[in-house]
């Protein structure tokens, strides 16, 4: 699925390519995101790579068009898709195991963890400026658009020996679940120009999205909870499922991406040769002729002219 987004957009960009009036430029860069301390305390979701790719179709420029080196100002549309792909981090084990103590034996909490990385995908769209002085060129940029993150699932199980005997069992469960909504990218672009056509770039960026909410399944030991948290094996064993939703706080990332630009459908001066040459012309003098020989040679072209002129009707 996640392929299939990405080539769909590279087949947009090449459509508005090809449509497009005047030049754009395609950006294809990836790197590494951060995510919040929040997202990592609550949602449990770590750092990781993002890939990013956008087309910039501009509607104003002066000088340089920004995908050529030089001195000049473009500004235009941007159209982005970002995939992120974070790691997903253990929850603590340390506070569940004290929540589920068992008289005669401790207790220990392991995680195990439906997949090592979660994702989201957003697309989005906003307005580009590009600022070119040399080879060097500064491109800001803002963008919304809508955002769907997709987080995997994990099982805390506890166990505990007891005279020798170990005991498992699942004490908190939680499934893969979705968050979608409108998401907010500020971003800038420091290019440098390898060829006209072909660039090299650096780009800083911050995501920030909804609330991030997750929910999970605490088993409720026979009984109900106690101020103590120690029960008997059995009242774990009869417990029920109790289900809460905790809210993880906003979606918040930063990205550091480096990648390429290639501008497409570049107009560029062509020198061709006129068919009618304006310049005037002079007849070029004969070198070292005596004064008898000049004469005779403007007699013989006198002569020719009357001919030329006794030949048009």
């Amino acid at each position: 699925m996640r392929m299939k987004k990405i080539v769909f957009f590279l087949l947009l960009s090449t459509g508005i390519a090809a449509f497009a009036q005047k030049p754009v430029v395609i950006s294809l860069g990836g790197g590494i995101s951060n995510t919040s301390s929040a997202m990592k305390n609550s949602s449990y979701l770590g750092n990781g790579y993002d890939v990013q790719a956008d087309v910039f179709v501009p509607f104003y420029q002066k000088g340089s068009n920004g995908s050529v080196e030089g001195s000049g100002i473009a500004l235009g549309v941007n159209i982005l898709a970002d995939y992120t792909g974070v790691k997903n981090l253990p929850p603590n084990n340390a506070v569940i195991a004290g929540q589920y103590q068992v008289y005669s034996g401790n207790t220990v909490v392991a995680s195990q963890l439906a997949s090592k990385t979660s994702g989201s995908f957003s697309g989005m769209i906003g307005v580009q400026g590009i600022i070119s002085f040399g080879k060097f060129n500064l491109s800001p940029s803002l963008h919304a658009g809508y955002l769907h993150l997709k987080q995997q699932g994990y099982v805390q199980n506890g166990s505990v020996e007891i005279n020798g005997q170990v005991y498992e069992s699942a004490l908190v469960k939680s499934e893969a679940q979705s968050t979608s909504g409108f998401v907010f990218m500020p971003q800038v672009k420091i290019g440098y120009h390898i060829t006209p056509g072909f660039s090299l770039f650096v780009s800083p960026s911050v995501m920030m999205g909804p609330e991030v909410k997750r929910s999970a399944q605490y088993l409720v030991p026979q009984g109900g909870f106690n101020d103590k948290h120690t029960y008997e094996l059995k009242q774990l064993a009869s417990g029920t499922w109790e289900n809460r939703a905790v809210v993880a706080g906003k979606y918040n990332l930063t990205h550091l991406n480096f990648g390429l630009s290639l501008s497409l459908g570049r107009r560029r001066m062509n020198s061709m040769p006129s068919r009618l040459s304006m310049t005037p012309t002079t007849a070029r003098q004969t070198q070292g002729k005596t004064f008898g020989e000049k004469v005779g040679l403007g007699l013989q072209s006198g002569a020719n002219a009357v001919v030329v002129s006794s030949e048009i009707p």
